[in-house]
């Protein structure tokens, strides 16, 4: 795989990381914190459906 490509797929997987991370810590603290001290589910949500949706950009575009 192309050294560029491989990065690109690197970042995004990082991102979905992220997206992960913050549902899990939603899910773990979220009845001690209130609004706006965490990244919110709708977010998170929106964010893992994005890069589903990248990877599929990228997979048609370069005929992966």
């Amino acid at each position: 795989m192309d050294k560029k490509l491989e990065a690109l797929y690197e970042k995004i997987a990082r991102l979905e990381l992220a997206a992960k991370r913050g549902l899990q810590i939603n899910e773990e603290i979220k009845p001690h914190l209130t609004q706006g001290q965490v990244i919110s589910v709708e977010y998170c949500n929106a964010t893992l459906k994005h890069c589903a949706l990248f990877r599929r950009w990228i997979n048609e575009c370069l005929g992966s």
